[in-house]
């Protein structure tokens, strides 16, 4: 009877061990952590660091002056895959491009917290500056958080005439950190003048490891904060929304929907919305070859299928490039 008791002591203290060593390599591990990416521009572009700059610069294809669009990425960080396929998409088309880091490379935050929506300004003036850009024809785009810097500084009025933005936010969300993604500090996304801005507060969000109810639950507490609501109805350009009602990363459907409905109610006619009944979060940018690597890669995150997000890609593509010739036609 000892001999039972004291194996299963030790079967018990081994287990717990064993527990521990898992736990401990979880937590310095950090399998949740999204690997940040700086993509080289390649050879149609050109790396840019300067005056705290980070990006990539595609100048149009003829090298002469056009119509140009400032392209920022969400809360991947740095300079990814998805998006620089998308610059070298719209550099394709005639555009010239800067697919613009605000976070997660070299000598830049951390975290996404408090990131000044004057360093976006910063790159629109240096775009007027460069002999590929027209600064008459200027426009921003921005996926995911990145949507929500795009609506600040188009409210702005700095010069831009149109906006696109990719599975958008309607308001300000916390800050953000990939090591802690459950946990926030209580502070804010972006600042504008050294002041934070108002933010949702995620405090009474449960986690959870299901994504859908995780952006439910979110969704909820934006009616908690009416001040961190995105200016939409104060952008005097024209505006076009893109969303996949499967996103599971955040309610960008509904969050457009209430943006739209915010203009609306202010009488802004010029805000367009385009919903992809089966995609995910992953189908703003441009689409991938079919069959490739990364055409099946588009199901494995963010919610939708591998198809479904390709076919909203391969559809809403040409409809962005209709967009923004006419909107830069309307301007001149």
């Amino acid at each position: 009877m000892m001999g039972w008791k004291r194996g299963l002591k030790i079967a018990v203290g081994g287990l717990v061990a064993l527990f521990a060593i898992g736990a401990g390599w979880t937590y310095y591990s950090k399998p949740w952590v999204y690997p940040v990416s700086i993509k080289d521009a390649g050879p149609t572009g050109t790396r840019i660091v300067t005056d705290g700059l980070f990006g990539n610069y595609f100048p149009s294809p003829d090298g002469k002056r056009a119509a140009t669009i400032l392209l920022i990425g969400g809360s991947e960080g740095g300079l990814g895959l998805h998006m620089t396929l998308f610059a070298k998409a719209l550099q394709s088309a005639g555009y010239t491009v800067f697919h613009l880091s605000y976070w997660r490379a070299p000598s830049q935050p951390k975290r996404l917290e408090e990131i000044p929506i004057e360093y976006f300004e910063k790159a629109l003036i240096w775009l007027k500056s460069q002999n590929a850009v027209d600064p008459e024809r200027m426009a921003m785009a921005g996926w995911s958080r990145g949507s929500e810097a795009t609506v600040l500084v188009a409210a702005r009025h700095n010069g831009l005439k149109a906006i696109i933005l990719g599975m958008p936010g309607s308001h300000v969300w916390p800050d953000f950190d990939w090591e802690a993604p459950w946990a926030s500090k209580g502070t804010s996304g972006w600042s504008i003048d050294g002041k934070r801005l108002p933010a949702v507060s995620l405090e009474n969000v449960p986690f959870t490891l299901d994504p859908a109810t995780g952006a439910a639950s979110a969704l909820a507490e934006t009616v908690k904060t009416p001040a961190a609501a995105l200016p939409i109805a104060g952008v005097s350009i024209p505006v076009l929304m893109i969303c996949g009602a499967k996103d599971n990363i955040w309610a960008s459907c509904p969050m457009a929907r209430a943006m739209k409905a915010t203009a609306n109610s202010a009488k802004k006619a010029d805000v367009s919305l385009i919903e992809y009944s089966d995609a995910g979060h992953v189908a703003f940018g441009a689409p991938a070859e079919r069959g490739s690597k990364l055409h099946k890669s588009f199901g494995n995150f963010g919610g939708g299928t591998a198809d479904a997000n390709q076919a909203a890609l391969e559809n809403a593509f040409p409809k962005m490039l209709s967009f923004l010739e006419k909107s830069f036609e309307a301007k001149q």
